[in-house]
């Protein structure tokens, strides 16, 4: 059986926000949607860095703009399961996890902070994240 790594959630920033449009409608739902995941791990702290950015699109205009960091701790004991003297390896469902949090969370800012504009209507469609990750990731310690 596999050991469950433990963390929390440390902290959320919205890094970057910007709409490009003041007059964006409902019937403008055939829009392009692109997401990116990008992690970093702090040994001393056992931190990971979940970076989530969106796009929405629309025929190659962006509409909106979103960066979002999402820090989580890594309990000491669980860090000793995925540290090494030389690297990290978080496995891939544990990278899912994240991003999935992440992206669930911004869900909820994009919502917030469209409500009095022209994309209060506007809802960021779920993600299931599970199918991106299908390798864990590695980090080398900087010596």
């Amino acid at each position: 059986m596999e050991t469950p790594i433990l963390f929390k959630f440390v902290k959320m920033e919205l890094t970057q926000f910007a709409t490009f449009t003041d007059d964006y409608k409902e019937e403008d739902a055939e829009m392009d949607i692109f997401n990116r995941f990008q992690f970093a791990y702090n040994f001393e702290y056992h931190l990971v860095l979940c970076k989530t950015n969106i796009e929405l699109s629309k025929q190659e205009k962006i509409l909106l703009k979103a960066d979002f960091d999402c820090i989580f701790k890594i309990d000491p004991e669980s860090a000793s399961v995925i540290e090494t003297a030389n690297d990290a390896t978080i496995p891939q469902g544990l990278l899912a996890q994240f991003a999935s949090l992440s992206y669930g969370s911004l869900r909820g800012v994009i919502y917030t902070k469209t409500t009095d504009t022209s994309f209060s209507n506007f809802i960021l469609p779920p993600n299931d994240v599970t199918a991106i990750f299908k390798e864990p990731q590695r980090f080398s310690r900087k010596r």
